[in-house]
């Protein structure tokens, strides 16, 4: 598969909810005690808004329609996470 399919299929819209979650909880966990107290107006709503938007981007990925992706499974697919490296650990 050519750089341009790639780019043409890539996920932008979980690609941006990930990306912004991720820092959005990050960021006040790093300002949090150290630039500004814990209960302040700087550090509460990251804190709040950050997890939301990954939980946004949990549910978007389940239900996102793969068929046009080149990513042949899904993140949250159940048979995916059955069947990683820790399921061949397990007896029968």
């Amino acid at each position: 598969m050519s750089f341009f399919e790639i780019f043409k299929k890539t996920d932008y819209v979980g690609v941006l909810m990930l990306a912004v979650g991720a820092a959005l909880f990050t960021i006040p966990l790093v300002w949090g005690g150290s630039l500004h107290p814990w209960n302040s107006a700087y550090v509460i709503p990251f804190l709040i808004i950050g997890p939301l938007i990954i939980i946004a981007f949990g549910i978007y990925g389940t239900f996102r329609n793969h068929k046009k992706s080149f990513q042949k499974f899904s993140v949250t697919d159940w048979r995916f996470r059955m069947e990683g490296p820790l399921r061949r650990h397990h007896a029968p």
